[in-house]
């Protein structure tokens, strides 16, 4: 029997496989590589059950995991992981790990907001230039920053690279800034970009995007739409509607005009401050902190406290801007008259 054609909800499963606690050595199978990682811990809910359902998947467990990276640094703020696979259709899959729970990750999300280049950006440029050595087509994706990376590394890897690269899914990420939007790079691979938002996406909307973009629906609310678990699927593919929702349009509004409004060096200022005030707690994940909400709030409200008045200052001006945004995104939605 002859496999079905590769789809975007094998690109979305692949590219969820990358968040995963994969600790095989590669090259090995995505089944013997699932399985070691369902077994070995790491993985509990509906992680576990997405891991075991890869193990004992007919379409995904012979495909070759053929490399697996994963690299962590405080001191450098950088998450990052990637993997290869080879898709039994004569090419091969890059995908980038989204954020993961700790503070680090979602600072290093937050950069993007300001920086040129973010480490785990430079790392996935790296990883696909290394991946284009396989000598065979690449489809590269990724969801959440995962998606960022899968589009950022595409628009600045090697010629050689780009040349093989057949499509890049981008699943909810994060966008660009407008220096890689407005680069050789990004325009000759431009066409090759798929972008699949979910219909309140807020996490897809952020930065600058491309115009085109598919909608899926989704059976959570709201920002939990992000989570893939709640993308609808039938046997033909994700079940699409026209446009975002509502909210999320107020959102991309919002949050646009009020990025708008600061400069690079206010939004990097607003970024440190929000980071030392949650690092005041040490925790090292949102886990750590939900779990000691109580204590963690304190901390936090402590350190708020013991900024300088210029940081506390710029901070409450910051917050005050995303205010106003959000009344004139209002207004602009439902004008008066």
């Amino acid at each position: 029997m002859t496999a079905a054609p590769f789809t975007p909800v094998d690109g979305l499963i692949l590219s969820w496989l990358a968040s995963m606690p994969l600790k095989s050595p590669a090259p090995a199978t995505l089944g013997e590589a699932a399985a070691r990682a369902a077994d070995g811990g790491g993985a509990e809910g509906d992680g576990l059950k997405f891991l075991r359902a890869m193990a004992d998947s007919p379409r995904f467990r012979d495909m070759e995991l053929q490399r697996f990276e994963e690299k962590f640094s405080e001191s450098e703020e950088m998450q990052f992981a990637a993997l290869t696979a080879l898709t039994g259709d004569g090419r091969a899959f890059v995908a980038f790990r989204g954020t993961d729970a700790t503070l680090v990750g979602w600072k290093e999300d937050f950069n993007m907001a300001f920086a040129e280049e973010v480490p785990a950006q430079r790392e996935a440029v790296r990883f696909l230039d290394q991946a284009a050595v396989l000598g065979i087509p690449l489809r590269v994706g990724g969801h959440s920053k995962g998606g960022n990376l899968a589009v950022y590394a595409a628009a600045r890897c090697s010629g050689a690279a780009q040349a093989r690269i057949s499509l890049v899914m981008n699943y909810d990420g994060p966008g660009l800034n407008p220096g890689v939007m407005d680069s050789a790079g990004y325009r000759a691979v431009e066409p090759r970009i798929e972008t699949w938002l979910p219909e309140a996406s807020i996490v897809g909307i952020l930065l600058e995007r491309s115009p085109r973009y598919h909608v899926v629906r989704s059976d959570a609310v709201g920002p939990l739409q992000h989570s893939p678990y709640s993308w609808q699927v039938t046997p033909d593919g994700f079940v699409t509607v026209e446009e975002l929702s509502g909210a999320s349009l107020y959102a991309d509004r919002t949050i646009r005009q009020w990025l708008n409004s600061m400069s690079l060096a206010d939004r990097e200022a607003f970024v440190e401050a929000l980071y030392d005030i949650v690092g005041a707690t040490q925790a090292r994940t949102l886990d750590e902190i939900s779990e000691n909400w109580r204590k963690s709030g304190w901390q936090m409200l402590d350190a708020l406290d013991g900024l300088d008045l210029r940081t506390k200052s710029m901070l409450f001006l910051s917050l005050g801007k995303l205010i106003l945004s959000a009344v004139r995104s209002l207004d602009a939605a439902h004008p008066k008259g």
